[in-house]
């Protein structure tokens, strides 16, 4: 299983120009499986990760999502 599975990770760190004490992170993790010999369909389970350090009265700053995903790439 470990040869036709894969790893993937993406973080982006967004500060504000205008007010240094705000800042926003957005990462992306993710573990990939063929589920085809033709590398076209992929089984996804991921993890989105958003973090928020000056959030709205009432919204907490950080946030975890995840997703189960059924990927195909056409050729």
């Amino acid at each position: 299983v470990l040869k036709r599975a894969a790893f993937e990770q993406k973080t982006r760190v967004q500060p504000s120009v205008l007010d240094m004490e705000l800042v926003r992170v957005f990462s992306t993790t993710g573990f990939l499986v063929d589920l085809d010999d033709k590398d076209r369909w992929k089984l996804r389970l991921g993890l989105n990760y958003t973090y928020n350090s000056q959030p709205n009265p009432g919204r907490v700053p950080s946030d975890f999502v995840s997703t189960v995903s059924v990927m195909y790439t056409r050729r």
